[in-house]
């Protein structure tokens, strides 16, 4: 199944919505849509950017590590990246790879775009 991404600018904010299986099929399929995104989006300096994960159903490690290989490329180039909606699961996979002392991980998209956008109401 492919997962649909989906991008939404809010309050200066680029929100990239993952949902479904994040398998190595789909990354196959949609890698292409992906960076071409994320090169568009965060090719900019001082880009803010939202990765919500809160459906996606499931993640291949392999897929999440290109996920984040990523975001670590956008934030070089000096955007801010930050994580939200990440199961129980996909949370413990963050904490064991190390990836949330690299990242912003927050429970919910309004709490990351709090943060991201504090001028927002």
């Amino acid at each position: 199944m492919l997962w649909p991404i989906a991008s939404e600018l809010k309050d200066g904010v680029t929100t990239v919505r993952f949902q479904g299986h994040l398998g190595l099929d789909a990354l196959s399929s949609e890698q292409g849509a992906l960076e071409s995104l994320v090169r568009r989006t965060l090719g900019q300096e001082g880009a803010r950017v939202l990765f919500d994960m809160s459906h996606v159903a499931s993640v291949h490690p392999l897929v999440l590590a290109h996920l984040a290989r990523l975001a670590a490329s956008a934030i070089d180039g000096g955007a801010q990246v930050q994580w939200s909606g990440l199961s129980p699961r996909l949370h413990r996979l963050f904490h064991r790879v190390g990836l949330d002392a690299r990242f912003p991980v927050h429970r919910s998209e309004t709490e990351a775009l709090r943060e991201l956008a504090p001028h927002a109401r």
